[in-house]
């Protein structure tokens, strides 16, 4: 029977540089959902300082990913830059891994 085991840590801080030194997986959502655009200015004052650009990602591990829901703004929680590798690296490894594995499946 084969044994998994999992260790992981998430860490929690209100500084950008800590919360994702060293990770693996960074997370972030849009800042002002449907329902909320009332308060769209105190929500971009609220999180300067904590849009995920090129410079926050270098804290993290270079083989990094970022995990962000749909919609996205770029130039709020996330930079276009990022949001652009995101696209290519999403194309990369759909190309590379998953497109062969389902063709496999089918021609069987």
């Amino acid at each position: 029977m084969p044994l998994f085991l999992l260790i992981s840590e998430i860490t929690i801080s209100n500084l950008p540089q800590v919360a994702v030194k060293d990770a693996t997986v960074v997370t972030t959502d849009t800042w002002t959902s449907m329902g909320q655009e009332d308060e769209y200015k105190k929500r971009l004052q609220d999180f300067k300082g904590f849009m995920i650009d090129k410079n926050l990602m270098s804290y993290a591990k270079k083989e990094a990913i970022l995990l962000h829901c749909l919609p996205a703004h770029m130039g709020e929680e996330v930079s276009e830059e990022i949001f652009e590798k995101i696209d290519l690296d999403i194309n990369y490894y759909l190309k590379k891994y998953t497109t062969k594995k389902f063709i496999k499946r089918r021609i069987k």
